[in-house]
C-alpha cells in the first residue's frame, strides 16, 4: 500500500527543533517501509474531491476492504475485478439547497466521481467475490486462491 503525503511548509517549533512537514515525512517515510510487504497495493486516496477512505483487512482466508461510503447507495457504485486489481468506481452527489433557495455559505464535504485501484499481489479467487453496504460502509470480501492458502503437511514416521 502507498501513502502520500502533501507537504507543506509549517511552523518551526523551537523546543524540538522539527517543523510539522519534517514529522509528517517522516511519519510517510515509516508508513511506506511498513506497507512494502503489504499483498494488497492501493492507489492513493485524492484529498481534495471525495474518495472513500478505506481499511484493509487480511484473515487466514480472504481479504476484506472496507470504504467509507456515507451517503450513497449500492447504485452509485460500480465494482470490476480484472487480471489482479479490484476497481472501486462511482459518484457522490453533491447535495441541492432545499427548494432551490439560499445559497451556501461553507461547504467542507466533498462530491464527485471516484475510482480506488487495489492491486492483489497473493493469488486470489475473482469468482467468490462478495461486496455489501450497511450503515455507509461498503465491504468487499475476497476470498484467497486455494494455492495461496496455508497448508498443513503431514510428517510419517517410520521407524
Amino acid at each position: 500500500m502507498m501513502f502520500m503525503t502533501e507537504v507543506r511548509p509549517y511552523a518551526w517549533n523551537p523546543m524540538t527543533g522539527e517543523t510539522k512537514a519534517t514529522k509528517r515525512a517522516e511519519t510517510t517515510a515509516t508508513q511506506s517501509q511498513i506497507n512494502a510487504n503489504n499483498p494488497i497495493q492501493s492507489s492513493p486516496a485524492p484529498t481534495n474531491v471525495f474518495a472513500p477512505r478505506v481499511s484493509l483487512i487480511e484473515t487466514t482466508d480472504a481479504f476484506m476492504v472496507r470504504a467509507e461510503i456515507p451517503g450513497m447507495t449500492a447504485d452509485q457504485l460500480e465494482l470490476s475485478f480484472e487480471k489482479d486489481a479490484l476497481l472501486i468506481k462511482g459518484e457522490k452527489a453533491r447535495d441541492l439547497l432545499p427548494n432551490n433557495e439560499g445559497r451556501w455559505l461553507h461547504e467542507e464535504r466533498a462530491f464527485g466521481r471516484f475510482e480506488r485501484t487495489f492491486r492483489f499481489t497473493t493469488p486470489v479467487d475473482a469468482d467468490s467475490i462478495q461486496a455489501e453496504t450497511s450503515n455507509g460502509i461498503l465491504t468487499i470480501r475476497v476470498m484467497k486462491a486455494k494455492s495461496a492458502m496455508p497448508k498443513k503437511i503431514n510428517v510419517i514416521s517410520k521407524s
